[in-house]
């Protein structure tokens, strides 16, 4: 049964899908070798790799659960708030696509973020008593909420780097994703800890900066993947995140101790060319429709004119 589960959860993790043009907030934030080797070179993930993301997918689908079982029943979300009660309703794994176009040397690019939100949370008021105040009809107030659950290994003393960080950066960058498509959506990072399950909440609100950031990210992987330039090492040239190399599994590409001689790829900073090989079969990314009034359209469009530099 061990050796069952393990190979499942590698096999999920192996068969995520890749398709040209199309990106993830989470690989724009990651390490950009590290996402552009995953599409070029897959190899499978390292155990932890395996283990954090098995937990991290348990821990989501517990609070999905426990929302959704909350917002079913009127007795545990209904709250007095100045004479009116408030209901919510739950959504979970919903898709969002946010097309991006830019100018690079070669003409216009049309490249889309594409994710999937772990809860959305559409919080409603309605009246307490008759739905009628001043002889006049009143509507129920909704309020968007997002909800990204993500695991850290644990909070300890304040000196704690890790703690100190929270919410971390490229968690706020990916909710910021969010926000974008939501532009009246509240955002809500909730931390849980691997250790033993303490959780921290962090509101987070819409960043135009953090997505302008985003969308130089997205280009400059973008352009590595198109031209098949492996980028800089970034992960190994920041201390605050060689965590991300020792759970990576192209460690040997970056490190001098070790080659990688499958591939026929060594570190370079001068940015060596590595191919891309055959893409595995991808499926089109759909957006998955809403059933709440509440959500603005799904997809929204961000233009930039920069040009891209090689």
């Amino acid at each position: 049964m061990e050796g069952y589960l393990r190979a499942e959860a590698e096999r999920a993790l192996l068969e995520e899908d890749y398709s040209p043009g199309v990106y993830w907030p989470s690989e724009v934030w990651r390490c950009l070798r590290a996402s552009y080797l995953r599409r070029v070179d897959k190899r499978p993930p390292t155990q932890q790799t395996i283990g954090y993301t098995t937990l991290g997918n348990i821990l989501h689908t517990w609070v999905a659960q426990t929302l959704q079982a909350a917002g079913g029943d009127s007795e545990s979300v209904e709250k007095a708030a100045r004479g009116h009660h408030w209901t919510s309703e739950v959504e979970s794994e919903v898709n969002v696509r946010i097309p991006v176009e830019y100018v690079s040397n070669a003409g216009r690019e049309h490249l889309v973020l594409s994710g999937r939100m772990d809860n959305v949370i559409v919080i409603k008021q309605h009246p307490a008593e008759t739905g009628k105040e001043g002889g006049g009809e009143v509507r129920g107030a909704t309020q968007t909420l997002i909800v990204e659950v993500k695991t850290v290994a644990g909070y300890r003393a304040p000196q704690n780097s890790e703690a100190d960080e929270l919410p971390f950066k490229e968690h706020r960058a990916q909710l910021n994703c969010y926000l974008k498509a939501y532009p009246y959506a509240q955002g809500i990072i909730l931390y849980i800890s691997r250790r033993d399950l303490e959780m921290r909440e962090y509101h987070v609100h819409y960043d135009e900066t953090l997505w302008l950031e985003t969308e130089n990210r997205l280009r400059a992987l973008h352009e590595h993947v198109k031209r098949g330039v492996i980028p800089p090492p970034e992960a190994k040239t920041d201390p605050r995140r060689h965590w991300e190399c020792a759970n990576c599994a192209y460690h040997n590409i970056c490190y001098p101790s070790s080659t990688n001689t499958s591939a026929g790829i060594r570190d370079t900073e001068a940015a060596g060319s590595m191919a891309p090989t055959t893409h595995p079969a991808s499926r089109s990314v759909k957006p998955q429709p809403t059933t709440h009034p509440a959500a603005a359209p799904h997809t929204y469009t961000a233009r930039s004119e920069a040009v891209a530099r090689g």
